[in-house]
């Protein structure tokens, strides 16, 4: 599976933390599972408030929850209504452009709320990221390796799945042709290739690599006013039967 097949729909998700989270990981595979027990939509079951039915999808070691509403309410007004509903779940709040965000933790899950002002109120979508344990062990991934100097960490986790696997999101500073150079170069350093078997020395950044090891990597990039936002999935390698 390459990161191209999680990008059919890219069009569809805004270029926020929350949606770029949610189409990452939501979009993977295909196979719904039971809608969460926890549902939104029933908190705030409102006839201002239109919510679709949540989706569940299973990537190796996560679970993601995402539901969408639209709502005849300003943002801000939105954002109090779901705090109030669960305050651990929205407990920070920060604004990005026209976009409103809240997140925080609740029962072991990363949430996600991304609010949009539309002419008619509000349009949102509500994810969350639920790392789901196996014996099998966890990856031990480090991305700080490839990005430059003074890069932060947005999302970190380190999953134990059937196949070890990492999602980390980092904050880099610099141009992108800059950033995107020095990844690249890092990552024939540390022995990856393009997964395609192309060479290219410049140029735009090949979104799926292979290790010698056979693990794999997809990278996604995001250009900020602060600089660039690197998605790194990391699989390590099929367990041999």
């Amino acid at each position: 599976m390459t990161i191209d097949s999680l990008l059919v729909r890219a069009s569809w998700w805004q270029m926020s933390d929350a949606r770029l989270a949610a189409g990452l990981l939501g979009l993977l595979l295909a196979v719904s599972l039971p809608a969460a027990a926890w549902n939104l939509g029933e908190q705030i079951a409102e006839p201002a408030w239109a919510w679709t039915s949540p989706q569940e999808f299973d990537l190796p070691g996560v679970r993601v929850r995402v539901q969408h509403f639209d709502a005849a309410e300003d943002p801000t007004q939105a954002a109090r209504r779901l705090i109030s509903r669960s305050p651990d779940r929205f407990a920070r709040l920060q604004f990005t452009g026209p976009s409103l965000r809240l997140s925080g933790m609740a029962a072991g899950a990363h949430w996600l709320a991304d609010l949009t002002k539309t002419s008619t109120g509000t349009s949102g979508v509500i994810s969350s990221l639920t790392p789901r344990n196996d014996v099998r062990g966890v990856s031990h991934f480090d991305a700080s390796s490839l990005v430059p100097c003074r890069s932060a960490p947005v999302i970190s986790m380190s999953l134990r799945v059937p196949i070890p696997a990492s999602i980390v999101r980092i904050e880099c500073p610099g141009a992108e042709r800059q950033v995107l150079d020095q990844l690249r170069n890092r990552l024939r350093l540390a022995r990856w290739d393009p997964a395609d078997g192309g060479m290219p020395v410049s140029g735009p950044l090949a979104r799926d690599w292979r290790h010698a090891s056979g693990a794999a990597l997809s990278v996604l990039s995001e250009v900020r006013s602060s600089g660039v936002v690197l998605t790194l999935w990391h699989r390590e390698s099929e367990p041999r039967s």
